[in-house]
């Protein structure tokens, strides 16, 4: 008898276990990065387009511009390539002040929705993890700043998570992300990246793309900053979320 309670008092555990277990995605329209520079602007654009925030409707190379070149932008950084012309930095502070500036938090009169970007660094995995969660469940999606051995740097736009455990290790959680380059991340191991980012894809009703990049399954590990010329944010998690 004690056997029998035993074994159906384990199983009870296993199924609540296993209903404790939390997934979200968020239907975020995928763009498609135009060309190698633009990842930012893609995940940008991909944002605005979700949340309903004017700028939506510009040209990801629009945005790149602004973002980059803008005579108000509030880092005037010039950057230049191994020819010696000028090429977009990519600046942070640049991305926050293009979002801010359209959301309506810096702008004269409040507008709607009024949220506002600001960047966080953690080092801790599980933190991480909550603040995903947590703006998820707000219905806002994050940029994050990656690095890998593909690339010493990349934005991606996180839209979701899956078998999440509140307080809890769960070893197959995962981060849904959409990625403007394809199936870019190392662990994916898929060619399916660069000028091969268009392929299966299509143009939708409303101007935004399905392609291989959207709704890409990542460990959170491979958010994390991965180069040693990340410097002071190699092995960190830098997050950019509106709030």
């Amino acid at each position: 008898m004690r056997i029998k309670l035993s074994i159906i008092l384990s199983f009870v555990c296993i199924f609540s276990f296993a209903q404790d277990k939390k997934s979200k995605v968020l239907q975020v329209p995928y763009y498609t990065q135009p060309n190698a520079d633009t990842c930012q602007s893609t995940c940008l654009k991909m944002l605005a387009h979700f949340l309903n925030v004017p700028g939506k409707d510009d040209p990801i190379t629009q945005i790149y511009d602004i973002v980059n070149f803008h005579n108000d932008r509030p880092d005037q950084k010039v950057c230049k390539d191994e020819k010696g012309n000028i090429e977009g930095c990519n600046r942070w502070n640049n991305i926050i002040w293009w979002w801010n500036t359209r959301s309506g938090y810096y702008a004269d009169k409040p507008k709607e929705p009024k949220l506002k970007m600001k960047w966080r660094i953690l080092d801790d995995q599980a933190k991480t993890i909550e603040h995903i969660v947590s703006s998820i469940d707000s219905g806002v999606p994050l940029l994050v700043s990656v690095s890998n051995s593909n690339t010493t740097g990349h934005f991606v736009l996180v839209v979701g998570y899956q078998n999440y455990l509140k307080n809890q290790s769960s070893p197959d959680f995962n981060i849904v992300c959409h990625d403007p380059y394809g199936e870019f991340f190392p662990e994916l191991q898929s060619r399916l990246f660069g000028k091969k980012r268009y392929e299966k894809g299509f143009t939708k009703a409303d101007g935004s793309e399905h392609a291989v990049g959207a709704g890409v399954e990542i460990g959170i590990d491979s958010l994390a900053k991965f180069k040693a010329n990340d410097g002071e944010y190699k092995d960190q998690f830098v997050l950019f979320g509106a709030e």
